[in-house]
């Protein structure tokens, strides 16, 4: 079975990134408490009788709408250190995840942090809330999706209609990732955009997802598709964006034996929170 570039075994799910948009999620709603504040101390100032009703109005709702989402960050802290998520917590966080993430991003921004690094940190947040919430799926009620850049640029093979369409010429992670489909017996497709993702979404009405792609498009499609369950998988752009990329099988296989409730390897008792992508090249040759 593949291993991770740094020897992690496809079971093992690392979490170095969690804390970069806890930081900034946590920063952001501080500054929205102080606004709330302000706003508040300003309206005590006496304001004419029927205008002092809409800011009161609106300072509550916003203080709810803080609370709630203090109360989603506090249930994502807890499932990413302890791997449960009560029932108490799982609506706010479930929620507020989607909703932090604009917030993490322009908390961002004052910082100089990438939008690739904190929309990373949130994929792994996420994953790490899907599998503590998702129940175990049968393989034909889980659908892949894969990005079409994972094929060979050059490859003559058409395999956005069948991936079995695929020549096996090792140039590319797509003939692994049929062995992987062949193994577990999950569906695997080939989008070569959004508008076919949510086609794809349409029509099979997976109950839940392994999606392959960059960052960004990963944390879009999580806040497009908020009633299915999906376990992001960043991909490897060693020739830059949209061209030649790569993914882990086992990476692959790691999410899905976990929504499958497949447990961990023999000997590894480790209980796995974030699918995270190889860190060295692949070693098999091309020919």
């Amino acid at each position: 079975m593949p291993r991770a570039r740094d020897g992690t075994p496809p079971n093992k799910i690392s979490t170095p990134r969690k804390r970069v948009f806890f930081a900034l999620a946590a920063g952001g709603l501080l500054l929205l408490g102080l606004a709330v504040g302000i706003a508040w101390f300003l309206s005590a100032r006496r304001p004419p009788a029927l205008a002092r009703y809409w800011v009161v109005g609106l300072e509550t709702a916003a203080g709810l709408f803080l609370v709630f989402l203090i109360l989603g960050l506090a249930g994502l802290i807890r499932v990413a250190l302890t791997g449960k998520l009560p029932a108490f917590f799982r609506r706010p966080s479930l929620l507020a995840g989607s909703i932090l993430l604009p917030i993490a991003r322009f908390s961002g921004r004052l910082f100089g942090l990438s939008r690739e690094l904190i929309e990373g940190s949130f994929i792994e947040v996420h994953n790490r809330l899907v599998l503590a919430s998702v129940t175990r799926k049968l393989p034909r009620r889980i659908l892949v999706l894969l990005p079409h850049c994972l094929q060979w640029i050059k490859c003559p093979f058409k395999i956005t209609i069948d991936l079995e369409n695929c020549g096996r010429c090792r140039k590319c992670d797509i003939y692994q990732l049929i062995e992987v489909q062949h193994d577990l017996g999950v569906k695997f497709h080939v989008a070569t955009g959004g508008g076919q993702a949510r086609r794809l979404l349409a029509d099979f009405r997976p109950e839940a997802v392994v999606a392959v792609a960059c960052e960004r498009e990963l944390a879009e499609g999580i806040q497009d598709v908020n009633k299915i369950p999906v376990v992001a998988v960043p991909n490897e752009r060693p020739e830059g964006y949209c061209r030649n990329t790569r993914v882990d099988p086992g990476a692959i296989r790691a999410a899905l034996g976990l929504l499958m409730g497949v447990p961990p390897s023999a000997g590894n008792g480790d209980t796995p929170d974030q699918v995270t992508p190889r860190q060295e090249a692949d070693t098999a040759s091309c020919t």
